[in-house]
């Protein structure tokens, strides 16, 4: 299992594509965070680093999301496209083994994407805060539960990204449909259920964790979102078992 895990590490970061999309991502938080803060007048006593950075989530985590979601598609299902899978599969008999390798790095690419993510937004914050404003007020539970859910959140979409890949081994398709579903199945599906059953949905419970919009408890949100992946990774194991290759 460590020598899989290692080699898709090796092809990850060799990668030019993936090189430049996950720098894009963070050039873009620090951009979008410096941005808000311009807004911010220097009469102010406090930086509201709640709010600010609550914003900055809105705009950045759609984008970072996005990203790792495509890159997991990519890393599970671009051997299928390459045909390199065959050479694969000789030098790992056993699928269950490069698939749960695959899952692995997608999700340590998305957490890293994540965390310095969070990073590169808090240092804008603290470090482009207006002139003559107070200190940053760090101390609010509801800033540092939302910046788990900005790690959380690009984790989760480069699991099921991963999953969706490993499942359809076709990467156009995978993250075509992966886009609908977030952006408009979702929503349709939401407008015809009850209030009490929407935030189960899995992209507004992964949306709950980085915006704290108070429409779920924090923990509920986290189950759904960690049984949603459980679903998609034990589905994408059991086709990768089964199917011929060939097809």
């Amino acid at each position: 299992m460590k020598v899989s895990i290692r080699a898709e590490l090796v092809l990850l970061t060799r990668s030019r594509a993936v090189r430049w999309s996950v720098v894009t991502a963070w050039l873009f938080a620090a951009v979008v965070t410096g941005g808000l803060l311009s807004t911010y007048g220097s009469e102010q006593q406090a930086v509201d680093v709640s709010t600010a950075a609550g914003q900055a989530e809105v705009l950045i985590d759609p984008l970072s999301g996005l990203v790792v979601l495509a890159l997991g598609v990519v890393l599970a299902a671009g051997d299928f496209r390459t045909g390199a899978v065959v050479w694969t599969y000789l030098a790992t008999p056993e699928r269950w083994r490069w698939a749960v390798a695959k899952v692995v790095v997608a999700a340590l690419l998305g957490a890293v994407v994540g965390v310095v993510a969070e990073l590169v937004k808090l240092g804008t914050l603290a470090a482009l805060q207006p002139a003559g404003a107070g200190p940053v007020q760090w101390s609010q539970g509801v800033l540092w539960q939302a910046v788990a859910g900005s790690v959380i959140s690009p984790t989760a979409l480069a699991v099921a990204g991963a999953a969706l890949g490993l499942a359809t081994r076709n990467v156009a398709g995978a993250i075509t449909g992966a886009l609908v579903w977030i952006v408009v199945l979702e929503g349709v599906v939401r407008s015809f259920l009850p209030e009490a059953v929407v935030p189960f949905l899995p992209h507004t419970a992964l949306a709950e964790l980085r915006n704290l919009t108070g429409t779920a408890p924090y923990a509920q949100s986290a189950t759904v979102v960690g049984v949603t992946l459980a679903v998609l990774v034990a589905g994408a194991l059991v086709l990768t078992q089964r199917r011929d290759l060939t097809r």
